[in-house]
């Protein structure tokens, strides 16, 4: 069996969603909106321990260490400015900056 392509399996997704009754789709958005705002705390309660190690990262980043930044900025767990600024500098040269900031223009 072929694996689907993302694009394949987003067509495939509208489809279904788009032929569920009402009732269930209300269901299943309630419990989307549920998990978002269960993680969102779960975030918020990790911040002080993210925001910490965060602190310890130094230069020259390596790409786990890149990963867990924009992870932890992408969570709300901390921001650039927290950042060391040689630390900053690297990061904004990563291809993980320049998405986290496309993502938040968009």
């Amino acid at each position: 069996m072929k694996s689907m392509t993302f694009k394949e399996r987003s067509e495939k997704g509208k489809e279904i969603l788009s032929n569920l009754p009402p009732s269930s789709y209300e269901q299943m958005k309630a419990q989307v909106d549920e998990s978002t705002k269960r993680s969102e705390i779960s975030f918020a309660k990790n911040a002080p321990i993210v925001q910490a190690e965060i602190k310890k990262i130094k230069a020259p980043l390596n790409p786990e260490d890149s990963r867990y930044i924009a992870r932890a900025i992408f969570r709300k767990q901390a921001t650039l400015n927290m950042l060391d600024k040689e630390v900053l500098n690297e990061f904004k040269k990563t291809e993980l900056y320049k998405k986290l900031i496309k993502a938040s223009e968009g």
